[in-house]
């Protein structure tokens, strides 16, 4: 939880899959949730990641494939989602101000 601390933004809002928006309070609220349930995404890989920067800001695209229970208690279960990720450079780290994601379905 230090290391995420360190590289989410302050002002950090996260829309998930299902359009729920969360602060950043909340949405560390949920991890640490998750971590004490045990929920973990054992495989987790990038594809498409296309990323571009305009000085203190970048913008990342691409697509998440990952295994592990995400809103499904199944830890089967393979997910796919195409993500947007804003980050902000503060210092000389990048941190991760905005999150959405999308179920991608076959």
């Amino acid at each position: 939880m230090d290391t995420l601390s360190k590289y989410i933004d302050k002002e950090y809002m996260h829309t998930d899959v299902r359009g729920q928006v969360l602060k950043r309070d909340a949405w560390f609220d949920y991890i640490k949730e998750r971590k004490e349930q045990g929920l973990k995404n054992p495989g987790l890989e990038f594809e498409d990641v296309y990323i571009r920067v305009y000085k203190d800001y970048a913008f990342v695209t691409g697509t998440n494939t990952f295994t592990g229970a995400a809103f499904t208690n199944d830890s089967k279960d393979i997910h796919k989602l195409r993500f947007t990720q804003v980050l902000r450079k503060e210092k000389h780290v990048w941190k991760r101000l905005l999150f959405q994601a999308t179920y991608i379905t076959n």
